[in-house]
Parts: C-alpha cells; sequence; structure tokens
C-alpha cells in the first residue's frame, strides 16, 4: 500500500488568493493558489492532469515520486534509489528510477493508493525520459550501442515493442494517443521521426542539413525547432504527404515550442529579451507575441489556447497566464517574493516550482469558477458565497475575469445599479455588457431557499430590467439592457429575462432594446426577451456584424418601428434553434428582419402571432438568405407576406416546415400545427398564458427533417429532442401519452372531450 507523506501545508499557507491587478474586494480575485508541499525538502518538476498532480521530491535520502488529488500528498515511492522525471495522464504515473542501484527501469502506477507500481521496461538496459497518453507509454533505451524509443501499451501481459529499431540514436520521445514523435541522430544532424504505434512504420518527417529537435506532439501535429540559420519553429500536420510548413521566419532565435490541437506557443527572442508567441495553426495566420514586456519571459506550456510561462517581474520569476483572447493581458497568477518556474498547465490548473529561499515546493494555481449574485443577501456582499453574495449584477461583472461563473438568484437587476448606486444612477446608456471566457447564469433559488442552488428559471424567474427610472414609464428605459459587442461564443448568457429596455435614441441606441450586439457572437440559451422595443430596429436583439448562437430561448411582444420587432440581423449569421418569436411587431419583419447579406440559420423555431406592414413572420431584403428548417410559421400577419417576405434579392431556403398558405421546398406542409391554445384564455398572442405545445395530434409530429443531426438537443420543455424516430417541427418535441389530446400529461375527462369532439368533426388524430 502506498503511504501519506508527512509533508504538510501549514496553517497560513495552505491556502491563500492572488490580486490580479485589481483593488476591489472579494472576487475580485479570480486565481485560488494553493501550497501543494511545506517541508524542507525539494520538491521539483511537477506535472498535472486535470487537477492530479505528480512530482518528484527528497525525502531525506534520495528523490522519490509524490502524488497530489486536492488532499494529503501520497508518497507513490519509499525505497532507497532515486526516481525521477514522473509524467502523469488522468491518474496513470510513469517515471524512470533505479531498480538495484545499476540501471534505470521505467515504473508505472495506476493511481489507486492500494496498489504498487509496476516496473514495465525491467531490462538490462537503462530506460529513460518515459512519456504517457492514456496509458500508452513511450520512452528512450540504451540497447546494442545507440538509444531505440520503446512503447508500452498499458496491458500488463503485453510486450514491449521497439518502435524506432535502426541504428541511429533516437532521443526526445513524446506520446499522444498511439502516435509518437522522436528526433534521431543520422550521423550527421538530427531529423524528425514519426509513428503511429497502431497502423505502420516511422515515417521520416524531416530530411535536411540541419538541426531538428526538440519535437512536441498532439493528435497528429507535430512542432519542432529546427536550426535554419538561427532557430526557427516548424509544424507538420501528420499527412504523409503534407510538407512541414515553417511557422517563424527572422533573424532571431525560436527556442522551446509546445502544442495543444493545433494551437503552438514558443519563446522567442525579440531585439531586447525573450518573449512568448502563439500560433493558431492557420498557415494564413501570423504568430502574435503574447507576453510583449520589457522583461525575459521562457518555458511557455499550453493546453488548449490557455498559455502558461515563467516570466521575470522586475524582482523575480512570476507564472504569467493566458486565456487565448488576443484583446487580453497576460495575467500573473503567483505574484509572490519567490522565483517561480518549470509550469505546467491542464485545462486552466497551473502547478509550478517555488524556491522560497531553502528548497523548492509546488504550487497550485485553479481559476475560481463561481460568483453569487443575490438581491436579497445580506452578508459581505463580495460574492464569495449565496449569504455573501453580490446584491447587484454589475459588481459581479466588474469582478469577474476568464473561467468564471456568474451565478444569479430571482430577483430583478437592472444596468444602472452597482454598490455605488443602488438605488441606480439613471444612466440610460448603462448596460449589462456580456464578458469573454465568463458565464453568467439565472434561475438560481438563492438565499433563504432549502437549497440555494436549486434551479428552475421559471419558479427562480432572474430578471434583467432596463425600468431603471419612473416605474411603468418606458420613455426613460435603458436603451440597451445586454450589449454582447465584441464577444465570443464564450460568453454565455443563460436563464434570464430581459425586459423594459427601450432603444429610442440615436444610432446605436436605437437598435437593439433588449440586447445590443455589434461584432459579437455570444452564446444565449433559455432566455426570453419580453416587451423590448426600438425606434428602429430589432427590439428584442440587433446583430451587426455578428453571429450569436441562440439556444432555446422566446422572444415575446416585442416591437420596433422600422425593421425586426423580435429580431433584426445585420450583415450577420445568428444561428437559433429550439426558439419561440410570438407577439412581435415591427414595420418590416415582425418577427424577425435580415438584410444586407444576412444568412441566419433558423432550425425547430416557432414564429407565431408576429404582425408588420410587410413580412409578418421573417422579411428578408437586400441579398439575404436564411435558412430555415423544422419551424412553424402560423398567424403572423402582413399585408404583404404574411409568413415570409423576400425582396428581389434575397432567397429563404425553407424545409420540412409548417407554412400557413405553403411554401414551396422539401418536405414543408401547409397545415394547421394544432397548438394547445396559442393566444391562451386572455386571447392575446405573447403573454404568459400562451401555450404553443402541440397537440398530440398535431401533423407537425414527426414530420422534421429525418436527416438532421439532434444529438444532445433539447427542446422548449427541457426534452430530448427525436421522441419517437424523427424530429417534430416547431420549438416542441412531443411526448405522446396515449389517450392524452391536451396534452398535459394524464388522460382524464378533458381528453375524452376532446376525443369525442374530433370523432363528431371527423379529425383524425
Amino acid at each position: 500500500m502506498r503511504t501519506k507523506t508527512n509533508l504538510k501545508m501549514s496553517p497560513v499557507m495552505a491556502l491563500f488568493f492572488v490580486v490580479v491587478g485589481m483593488s476591489c474586494p472579494a472576487l475580485a480575485v479570480s486565481w485560488k493558489v494553493t501550497q501543494v508541499t511545506d517541508n524542507s525538502y525539494d520538491d521539483e518538476y511537477p506535472r498535472i492532469s486535470g487537477s492530479n498532480v505528480v512530482w518528484q521530491g527528497g525525502d531525506g535520502n534520495d528523490f522519490e515520486i509524490f502524488f497530489w488529488d486536492a488532499g494529503e500528498p501520497c508518497q507513490v515511492t519509499d525505497n532507497s534509489y532515486d526516481d525521477y522525471s514522473p509524467q502523469i495522464w488522468g491518474s496513470n504515473v510513469v517515471w524512470y528510477g533505479e531498480d538495484d542501484g545499476n540501471d534505470f527501469e521505467i515504473f508505472f502506477w495506476d493511481g489507486d493508493p492500494n496498489s504498487e507500481p509496476i516496473n514495465i521496461s525491467n531490462s538490462i538496459y537503462d530506460d529513460e525520459y518515459p512519456q504517457i497518453s492514456g496509458s500508452n507509454v513511450v520512452w528512450q533505451r540504451r540497447v546494442a550501442g545507440d538509444y531505440e524509443i520503446f512503447f508500452w501499451d498499458g496491458d500488463p501481459t503485453s510486450e514491449l515493442v521497439n518502435i524506432s529499431n535502426n541504428s541511429y540514436e533516437d532521443y526526445e520521445p513524446q506520446i499522444s494517443g498511439s502516435n509518437v514523435v522522436w528526433r534521431s541522430w543520422d550521423g550527421y544532424d538530427s531529423e524528425i521521426f514519426f509513428r503511429d504505434v497502431s497502423m505502420g512504420e516511422p515515417c521520416q518527417v524531416t530530411d535536411n542539413s540541419y538541426e531538428d529537435s526538440s519535437p512536441q506532439i498532439s493528435g497528429s501535429n507535430v512542432v519542432w525547432r529546427a536550426r535554419v540559420g538561427d532557430w526557427e519553429i516548424l509544424f507538420w500536420d501528420g499527412t504523409s504527404m503534407g510538407e512541414p510548413f515553417q511557422v517563424t521566419n527572422n533573424s532571431n532565435h525560436d527556442y522551446d515550442p509546445q502544442i495543444s490541437g493545433s494551437n503552438v506557443v514558443w519563446s522567442g527572442w525579440d531585439i531586447d529579451n525573450t518573449e512568448i508567441f502563439f500560433w493558431n495553426g492557420d498557415p494564413n495566420s501570423e504568430p502574435i507575441n503574447i507576453s510583449n514586456r520589457s522583461y525575459g519571459d521562457v518555458n511557455p506550456q499550453i493546453s488548449g489556447s490557455n498559455v502558461v510561462w515563467e516570466g521575470h517581474d522586475g524582482n523575480d520569476k512570476e507564472m504569467f497566464f493566458w486565456n487565448g483572447d488576443p484583446t487580453s493581458r497576460p495575467v500573473n497568477i503567483s505574484n509572490n517574493s519567490y522565483d517561480d518556474y518549470n509550469p505546467r498547465i491542464s485545462g486552466s490548473n497551473v502547478v509550478w516550482e517555488s524556491w522560497e529561499g531553502d528548497d523548492s515546493e509546488i504550487f497550485m494555481a485553479v481559476c475560481s469558477p463561481i460568483i453569487y449574485v443575490d438581491a436579497n443577501a445580506k452578508g459581505a456582499n463580495n460574492g464569495s458565497s449565496w449569504a455573501d453574495a453580490y446584491n447587484h449584477l454589475q459588481d459581479a461583472l466588474a469582478a469577474a475575469d476568464p473561467c468564471d461563473e456568474i451565478l444569479v438568484a430571482a430577483g430583478t437587476y437592472k444596468p444602472d445599479e452597482n454598490s455605488s448606486n443602488p438605488g441606480g444612477s439613471g444612466d440610460r446608456t448603462a448596460t449589462f455588457q456580456l464578458r469573454n471566457a465568463v458565464a453568467i447564469k439565472g434561475g438560481y433559488a438563492g438565499l433563504g431557499a432549502a437549497d440555494a442552488n436549486e434551479r428552475d428559471i421559471k419558479k427562480y424567474e432572474s430578471i434583467l430590467s432596463g425600468d431603471i427610472n419612473a416605474p411603468g414609464n418606458n420613455s426613460d428605459n435603458s436603451y440597451h439592457v445586454v450589449t454582447g459587442s465584441g464577444t465570443d461564443p464564450n460568453a454565455v448568457l443563460e436563464g434570464f429575462t430581459i425586459t423594459a429596455g427601450n432603444a429610442n435614441g440615436s444610432y446605436p441606441h436605437n437598435c437593439g432594446g433588449g440586447l445590443f450586439n455589434d461584432s459579437g457572437s455570444p452564446t444565449v440559451t433559455n432566455c426570453t426577451f419580453r416587451m423590448n422595443r426600438a425606434s428602429n430596429s430589432g427590439g428584442g436583439m440587433y446583430n451587426r456584424h455578428s453571429a450569436p448562437t441562440l439556444t432555446n430561448c422566446i422572444f415575446s411582444v416585442n416591437s420596433a418601428e422600422i425593421y425586426g420587432g423580435g429580431m433584426r440581423n445585420y450583415q450577420s449569421s445568428p444561428a437559433l434553434t429550439n426558439c419561440t418569436l410570438i407577439g412581435n411587431s415591427a414595420d418590416s419583419g415582425g418577427g424577425m428582419g435580415n438584410s444586407n447579406s444576412s444568412s441566419p440559420t433558423v432550425t425547430n423555431c416557432t414564429f407565431i402571432g408576429n404582425s408588420g406592414k410587410v413580412g409578418g413572420g421573417m422579411y428578408n431584403w437586400n441579398d439575404s438568405s436564411p435558412t430555415v428548417s423544422n419551424c412553424i410559421l402560423w398567424r403572423n400577419t402582413a399585408s404583404s407576406g404574411a409568413q415570409i417576405y423576400n425582396d428581389g434579392t434575397s432567397s429563404a431556403t425553407v424545409s420540412y416546415s409548417d407554412v400557413e398558405g405553403g411554401w414551396n421546398g422539401t418536405g414543408n406542409i401547409p397545415d394547421d400545427p394544432l397548438f394547445v391554445d396559442a393566444n391562451g384564455p386572455d386571447g392575446i398572442a405573447g403573454t404568459e398564458d400562451d401555450n404553443v405545445h402541440l397537440r398530440g395530434y398535431s401533423p407537425c409530429i414527426n414530420a422534421g427533417d429525418p436527416s438532421g443531426d439532434y444529438t444532445g438537443q433539447l427542446d422548449i420543455d427541457g426534452q430530448a429532442r427525436v421522441a419517437y424516430g424523427r424530429v417534430d417541427m416547431g420549438a416542441d418535441e412531443v411526448f405522446p401519452v396515449a389517450g392524452d389530446f391536451e396534452p398535459d400529461g394524464d388522460v382524464d375527462f378533458v381528453d375524452f372531450a376532446i376525443f369525442a369532439g374530433n370523432w363528431l368533426l371527423g379529425v383524425s388524430n
């Protein structure tokens, strides 16, 4: 059995927070830094996978291997020999160490504290520098006068495979899945070799007269440095016919390439000092300098698009993190008085070793993911818990950093309110600006509930309201309740009601009362845009040069005086899935207005009760080309094009949709969709009593595109798509119960009355 080491975290250093360039209290701090070790020995070369960490550390006699998964560190080895260079994948760990004092062997441990490490090389040769991917392990062995590359597939009964097996020196193996890359000395210089162990023989990637070294691999993508006059970075995409691509071509040295997917980072000399460079794998794009400081930055590591490196801050070496956004700046996540070096990263979790003056210790930083907002919280109001939640969403947005989630309890939140102006400033330009890599999620029960984390967006409605001045007087409301400009798909808004925006000023304040979006592509899910207006365009939402993704959203009773009561798209290509547009109005495009080469993709959406002079449901002009599939357009009204209107330059591609009055296209039908009660008891479309679920005998059931991919999709009720072999049309997927004609999930007298009435009328179910 593995034993727990006596390494302890001191009470003071066990947990502390690092301020990242802000003076705000509490959760203006977004990185939690934990000192993993605190002893009198050297702890070195940490490696990380997920939140599991491994390193080599002294025990007073020799180097041993240690493992940590947020509890007490576990001492994996306990022998009289040195153990070095641990590597980790998941909870699988490999390293090399002496087994009898005569040679080095490769050892494997599966992360189970009750299991013993196994010697997987077990030879008379020196086996060194293992690398691991899954349970596949690769390393170099000195055999028969030169180094070869050996492979093991994780099965204790499997034989080792010599995958290089040549007369050259083979070094520096790296592995990704079953793909292995290494450098080989052919007697003249080093070349790069690649092999998919599951398929074939080694492939010589390079064949030139200069040095190629330091290969790294991700999938089948390979990066390395080559001495082309000076050191340059080269990339190969793993295709046997593809030629290596020279990423850098300058007069300065470029070193230490690392790769994740097709993203590549390295350190390069930039006139006065070393900087960190990033390249996204596109041969048509240029590398960017992501550190761009006056101090030296070295040893970059990458996971996805997250990058960490060691850089000097003028006093000592620190850890710097960059989230992949070209507009963002690096963050100092260690920010202490020690030298910090040798970082490794997994996702957004980072480990490194820090020299405290006497010995090296291991530290880990985790991006703190949750900030709490609750209008009723009475505690410290610093966002650290439901009890101490911020009262105002604006405070949470100001404190948020990349990777954060903001959880918002039931209540009403206004964009002009924050802790400095708890009663509101009355500033009509105030807006909730979405943030890249920040998810804002509403619908939580919050403080006072039996379970504050219970989430139900209807029961615990989180409202973002533009009614900031005189209550009920929309003339002085916010121009835009929410703004998504400049965002990418990692900016998330989920589970809110957005209401009472009034864009009645001059551009841009005459567009997008609910949400204004210029050059942004946020992800908006399970949101309702209700009773917003604009004097020009996009009462509910306005998109310009944008491509947002909207799923399970409702646009109801929004209005615009000219274009797009529910939504206006200008040179934009939003994607709408399982959305409902009901009771919206505008002069042109009551539900949606598309112009200037807009090409929205609209799938499984319902347009009902929208109105306008032209294009009650949808209006397309100036070379616009929406794609509409599995949709219902019904009871929309207009003088021209009640359901869809195309001007002479535009064309909507409509398929597998129910369009009142009919529409040419594959799978389209003109039949009454048979909503349960589209106008509700009050007889008004777009109000809260409307029921646009399909009756159990609707012609829209099982009438959608049978070839579509609906994997993971949910309908407006959160039920899985494709209940009975084929997708339904519209935002609702019906799960029929035999005899349930309402449908309401049970069979009662009302169902019998419906059945009898249909039978008397000759209606087929």
